[in-house]
């Protein structure tokens, strides 16, 4: 008896096949997923740029406000400084004879002496102030005032101050 042994072997591929084919299209998802990932981060850098550039703006406004601001009290105390000086030279003016073109002289001269003297041009008023009531000449006041300032200590310069008052 011949026996016969016969193998059926039968595979169902349907489901090998259904499973490649959502791979696939799991990989073209991937594609569109990916792009519209990078145009979602393109479009956030652009978002950061646009807040980076506002705030450099804002920074630039900040800055050119402080920089007017420092303009403007710079401004303010080179005015004060000279109605401060204006009303000290109105003491000189009320101790001394002069013409107009000697008072601007005397006035240009006080102010050049400020700034080669370690006295202050306040101090070198109350000199030329004192000058005046000491009844020295218009054209020698400048010279008085520098010899003084240049050879006395601002102490004494207050204390005179003190006395005359």
């Amino acid at each position: 008896m011949a026996a016969s042994l016969q193998f059926i072997i039968s595979a169902d591929a349907s489901g090998a096949i259904t499973a490649v084919r959502q791979f696939s299209g799991s990989l073209a998802n991937v594609g569109s997923i990916a792009n519209t990932s990078s145009n979602q981060a393109i479009s956030a850098f652009d978002r950061i740029d646009k807040i980076i550039g506002k705030a450099k703006s804002a920074v630039i406004g900040f800055v050119s406000a402080f920089v007017f601001i420092q303009a403007v009290r710079g401004l303010h105390e080179l005015l004060a400084a000279a109605v401060r000086f204006e009303d000290q030279f109105s003491n000189v003016r009320k101790t001394v004879s002069a013409t107009a073109e000697q008072f601007n002289l005397l006035s240009e001269s006080l102010k050049n002496m400020s700034r080669t003297l370690p006295t202050s041009l306040t101090d070198l008023t109350k000199i030329a102030e004192i000058a005046g009531q000491l009844g020295i000449n218009v054209d020698d006041i400048d010279d008085f005032t520098e010899v003084i300032a240049d050879g006395l200590d601002v102490t004494f310069i207050q204390l005179v101050d003190g006395v005359a008052t």
